[in-house]
C-alpha cells in the first residue's frame, strides 16, 4: 500500500507473522511501474527470508526504502 501511495520501492528485511502457508519470516522487495505518468502496477517479489540474497541483484538498481521488519505487506 506505501508503495502504491508514494510511488517510491520498498525493501522489507523480515516479514514476521505472515498468515501464510510459508514455514519462516519472508523478505519482500516491491516497486511501482508507472505508465504515461500514472501508476500502472506494483512489482512484489516475496522470498522465504533464508534465501533473501537473491534480491540483492534487485537492490542496487533503485533507490529502496529500507525497512528492518515489518508484520504486513500487503
Amino acid at each position: 500500500m506505501r508503495v502504491a501511495q508514494t510511488g517510491q520501492p520498498i525493501y522489507v528485511e523480515r516479514v514476521n507473522g505472515c498468515a501464510l502457508a510459508y514455514p519462516d519470516d519472508l523478505t519482500v522487495a516491491a516497486r511501482p511501474v508507472t505508465w504515461q505518468g500514472k501508476l500502472a502496477k506494483v512489482v512484489l517479489v516475496a522470498v522465504p527470508y533464508r534465501d533473501r540474497s537473491v534480491l540483492l541483484p534487485q537492490l542496487g538498481q533503485a533507490s529502496f526504502l529500507r525497512l528492518p521488519t515489518a508484520y504486513e505487506v500487503v
